[in-house]
C-alpha cells in the first residue's frame, strides 16, 4: 500500500480536478486557447504541484505558506470554471461539479493548514542572565546555552516532524476506509440495484481500519433541466432499487425549435445489469413537440400507461444553437442520482467522505 503523498486527500483530489479541467476545456473555442484554456490549465494544475512542493517542505511555515498558493490557485480555477459556464463554454452542470469539488478541496486545505499550525514549533527565547557576570563568563555561557538551546529545537523539530507526518498518515487511511465503503456502496446500489432507502454496510481494511457508510439519500427533483449545446447529447437511466419509484410518465419540453432527436430505450425489468439496447423498443422522434409525453409504445405505436424500465436520449442536431431542455414528472419527484455519506475510524481518527452518483450524463461532440 502506498504511503506520504500519494494517500494525501487533498492531493489525490487535487488531481483528478485538474485532469476533469484538462478535459472540459478541450470543448472550449479555439480563439480561447491562449486565454481561458491556458488560465484554467495552468492554475487547476498549480494546485496539486503546491500541494506536493508543500508536503515535501522541511519546515513548518515552508509547508503552510505553499498550501497558502494551492488554496488561492483553487479559488481561481474555481471562478474560472464558473466564468466559463456563463460564457456557454461548458454546461450548467459540468460548472456545478467543478463548483462543488473545488469548494470541498478549499476547505480540506484549510483543515490540513490549520492542522500544520497546531504542531508548529514556536520561536525559542533567549535566556536572561545577570549583568554582573563577567564578560569572558557572559560568552562562555551563551555558546554553551547556544549549542543546548540549537540541540534541544532541532530534536524538538524531528520530534514533532515525525508525529506531524505518523498522523498524517493516520489520518489518510481514515479517509481511505471511507473512500472504499463509498466504492462498495456506489457498486452495490448503481450496479447490483441494492434498495436505497435500507441500504446499509460496515466493515474493516486488511490494516484494522473500519469503515460504515451513516447516509445514503436519493436526489430526487420535481422537475430537472438540462442545456445542450449544439452537437451535444444527454442521457438519463430512469432505474433505481429495481422499483417503481420514477412516474408512468414525464413532460418534455425545449425552449427552441433546433432540430432534436429522442430516444427511448425500453429496458429489462430485472437482471444485473439492465439491458438497455437494440434487442428492446427504440423509439426514435425527429422533433420534440412541447409537451411530449414519454410512454412506452405498444406493439400498435400508441402510448400507454404502462410501468416499464427505460432510458431516455435527447440529441441535440442542430450544427450551431444551444437548446435547453426540461423534464418533468407526472406526479412527485424523480431520482436522477444518489448522495452517499461514509466514515472511516483508524488509530483515534475519524474522517468523513461524501459523493454524488448521477444517472445522468452529458455527452459532447467528439
Amino acid at each position: 500500500m502506498s504511503t506520504g503523498l500519494d494517500n494525501l486527500e487533498i492531493y489525490k483530489l487535487a488531481e483528478r480536478l485538474e485532469v476533469f479541467v484538462y478535459k472540459l476545456i478541450k470543448k472550449f473555442p479555439d480563439d480561447e486557447k491562449y486565454r481561458a484554456v491556458d488560465q484554467l490549465n495552468r492554475s487547476s494544475s498549480a494546485v496539486s504541484n503546491n500541494i506536493a512542493e508543500g508536503y515535501g517542505r522541511y519546515s513548518f511555515q515552508d509547508k503552510i505558506n505553499k498550501f497558502y498558493i494551492a488554496r488561492g490557485e483553487a479559488e481561481e480555477t474555481r471562478k474560472g470554471i464558473n466564468k466559463s459556464q456563463k460564457k456557454g463554454f461548458i454546461s450548467v452542470k459540468e460548472a456545478g461539479l467543478c463548483d462543488k469539488n473545488y469548494t470541498q478541496l478549499i476547505k480540506q486545505i484549510n483543515a490540513y493548514i490549520n492542522f500544520l499550525r497546531r504542531h508548529q514549533n514556536p520561536n525559542p527565547q533567549v535566556p536572561k542572565y545577570p549583568s554582573t557576570q563577567s564578560i569572558s563568563l557572559i560568552i562562555t555561557i551563551l555558546i554553551i546555552s547556544s549549542i543546548l538551546v540549537s540541540t534541544i529545537t532541532v530534536g524538538d523539530v524531528i520530534i514533532r516532524h515525525s508525529q506531524t507526518v505518523k498522523g498524517s498518515e493516520v489520518s489518510e487511511n481514515a479517509y481511505f476506509a471511507a473512500e472504499s465503503a463509498l466504492e462498495k456502496a456506489n457498486y452495490a446500489i448503481i450496479k447490483n440495484y441494492d434498495n436505497v432507502s435500507s441500504y446499509t454496510l460496515s466493515g474493516s481494511m486488511t490494516n484494522t481500519a473500519t469503515y460504515e457508510i451513516t447516509d445514503v439519500s436519493l436526489d430526487d427533483r420535481a422537475s430537472f433541466e438540462v442545456a445542450l449545446r449544439a452537437g451535444e447529447s444527454f442521457e438519463l437511466v430512469m432505474d433505481f432499487n429495481g422499483t417503481d419509484i420514477y412516474p408512468a410518465n414525464i413532460t418534455l419540453t425545449q425552449a427552441g425549435s433546433v432540430s432534436t432527436d429522442l430516444i427511448i430505450y425500453e429496458c429489462t425489468t430485472a437482471g444485473t445489469p439492465r439491458v438497455c439496447d437494440s434487442g428492446y423498443t427504440q423509439t426514435f422522434v425527429s422533433s420534440i413537440p412541447s409537451p411530449f409525453y414519454i410512454l412506452p409504445y405498444n406493439d400498435a405505436n400508441v402510448f400507454v400507461e404502462e410501468t416499464k424500465y427505460y432510458k431516455i436520449r435527447i440529441n441535440n442536431l442542430d450544427a450551431l444553437a444551444s437548446e435547453t431542455y426540461t423534464l418533468t414528472p407526472s406526479a412527485g419527484n424523480f431520482p436522477v442520482g444518489i448522495d452517499i455519506t461514509a466514515k472511516g475510524v483508524y488509530g483515534g481518527y475519524e474522517r468523513q467522505a461524501k459523493s454524488s452518483f448521477p444517472k445522468f450524463q452529458v455527452f459532447g461532440v467528439d
